[in-house]
């Protein structure tokens, strides 16, 4: 869809922000990065704003945007707060606070990077559609069902649409591998440098892994279109296990994956898999690249 001279504003230099950026470029949005991470790799054709998105200086950079992509945050899924009431206000507030502000200056709408994964938690059915239950089993989940609840206050209030896109877990060039967090990533490079990856219970836990491009691509169009509903999976729709992964990436490397095996932990969801119907329906995007792919084009990558 051809956006040219439209403004967008992608608050967040990391992996999902820089792949946000990079596909709203190529659909002929005008983009500016907001970000803290200097070192963060300059993209082409996108303004880079080194500054914090909390601050009120970020007015300056909202003013003309049409829509604002918040895909940035610190909280990890298996994090557990020691100071929840603390962790709500830093984590929710300044989300709520971003979108005031945009609509003080006129934005047209804002996005936000949910979590398809924890926000429904393990009473759900597989694969979780966006009326499923809500129920996270940990702080992440909560506090990312939190914002979205408080986005839609907003929305009420200001008039100003407001959409949560529930992400499945991504993957792809990259993402780091030092946090504890993209699984896919962790064990392709762990392969590569014959190093053991840990895998919380047997293995057959299961997600919903989905290319970072094809994220970037759900990203941009849900920037062009209108959709009806306030939240929207983004996802694979595939319930795939964690020894599958393994079992995957030993097919593309040729490398052995070294699995230790640790007893499961509470903040896990056992089985999460996404309903990508919606998405279809009101944003007309579908993935493209199979997990398959996806590794192959990783191997290429390095």
């Amino acid at each position: 869809m051809n956006v040219a001279g439209r403004g967008a504003v992608v608050v967040g230099g990391g992996f999902i922000g820089s792949a946000a950026a990079r596909a709203l470029s190529a659909d002929g949005w005008a983009v500016t990065q907001i970000t803290r991470a200097g070192s963060a790799p300059a993209l082409p054709n996108v303004d880079r704003v080194l500054i914090d998105h909390r601050s009120r200086a970020v007015l300056n950079h909202l003013a003309g945007a049409k829509v604002v992509v918040h895909a940035t945050g610190e909280m990890l899924p298996a994090y557990v707060p020691d100071d929840f009431a603390a962790a709500y206000v830093e984590q929710v507030a300044p989300i709520i606070t971003l979108a005031e502000r945009a609509h003080q200056v006129g934005v047209g709408k804002m996005l936000f990077i949910s979590s398809g994964g924890t926000v429904y938690g393990p009473k759900a059915a597989v694969p979780a559609h966006e009326e499923s239950p809500t129920e996270p089993n940990n702080a992440y989940g909560f506090l990312k069902l939190q914002t979205e609840h408080a986005l839609r206050f907003v929305t009420a209030c200001t008039g100003m649409p407001t959409l949560s896109l529930r992400v499945a877990n991504p993957y792809g060039p990259g993402q780091r591998t030092d946090r504890a967090f993209g699984f896919v990533s962790t064990v392709f490079e762990r392969a590569l440098r014959d190093e053991e990856v840990v895998i919380w219970g047997d293995g057959e836990t299961t997600r919903d892994f989905l290319f970072i491009e094809d994220l970037g691509r759900a990203i941009a169009a849900a920037a062009a279109a209108a959709p009806a509903s306030p939240v929207v999976n983004i996802g694979s729709g595939n319930e795939v296990s964690l020894n599958h992964i393994c079992s995957l990436v030993e097919q593309v490397t040729g490398r052995r994956v070294r699995r230790i095996y640790q007893p499961p932990r509470s903040v896990d969801v056992p089985r999460s898999a996404l309903a990508i119907e919606r998405a279809r329906a009101e944003l007309s995007w579908k993935p493209q690249v199979t997990l398959e792919d996806g590794l192959r084009r990783m191997l290429e990558a390095r």
